[in-house]
């Protein structure tokens, strides 16, 4: 545990307690709300972060920002993978030809749900260095999927291999680099609005046939 006083532990335990009473009550799986704007208007008592991962590791969906699309894409591709999905914003490094996904909401069992909890530190929201959030240390050298559900008739998709976790004082609290194939083609070609979701493992070809099924294209980005 690093910044977080212990109070503002029991506030992000207490939102979580409370945001599983409502799932329960209205027989949901997945949760997604204004967290940034929430907690600075006073709406939310704290940070959601916690909440999500711990929701996430269960086999629930909490997901950043109101994000109805990733939201989406964490319901198509866990429920099939078993594998909880990272809520990233990606910042391209063309020089190293690397992804950089960052954001302060993991799970802590990435490598499926219920798993082992991967390494973890307690921090406070990056942005704001308030709350608590969670700087989760993920394994290095695994193919990762990222994708988008980005409407009814389109999925973004690319992969990528992890090639190191970072400890920076920008961005967000959970950091990791990726090898890519050509970062600066997705950089040029980059749409469908900022987030994207990744998954431990190689997705790709599922995903594809899903597509076929369902009646939406797979656009691979790289």
């Amino acid at each position: 545990m690093v910044e977080p006083k212990p109070e503002e532990i029991v506030d992000a335990m207490r939102l979580y307690l409370g945001v599983k009473d409502i799932l329960e009550r209205e027989q949901a799986n997945a949760i997604t709300v204004d967290c940034l704007g929430g907690f600075r208007r006073g709406d939310l008592p704290a940070y959601p972060c916690v909440a999500w991962s711990k929701l996430n590791d269960q086999g629930y969906y909490g997901v950043c920002e109101a994000d109805l699309h990733s939201t989406m894409t964490q319901l198509l591709v866990t429920s099939f993978c078993g594998r909880p999905g990272f809520v990233s914003d990606p910042v391209f490094d063309t020089s190293r030809n690397e992804i950089l996904h960052a954001h302060c909401v993991s799970a802590t069992s990435l490598l499926g749900i219920g798993a082992p909890s991967l390494p973890y530190a307690i921090r406070s929201h990056m942005e704001d260095n308030k709350g608590v959030s969670m700087q989760v240390m993920v394994p290095v050298g695994d193919t990762v999927t990222v994708g988008k559900f980005a409407g009814p008739k389109k999925f973004l998709l690319s992969t990528g291999e992890v090639a190191g976790n970072v400890d920076s004082r920008r961005g967000c609290r959970t950091q990791f680099r990726t090898k890519v194939a050509d970062a600066r083609k997705m950089l040029v070609n980059f749409t469908g609005g900022l987030h994207r979701v990744v998954f431990y493992g190689d997705y790709a070809e599922p995903i594809e046939a899903m597509g076929r099924l369902m009646g939406f294209r797979v656009v691979h980005e790289i």
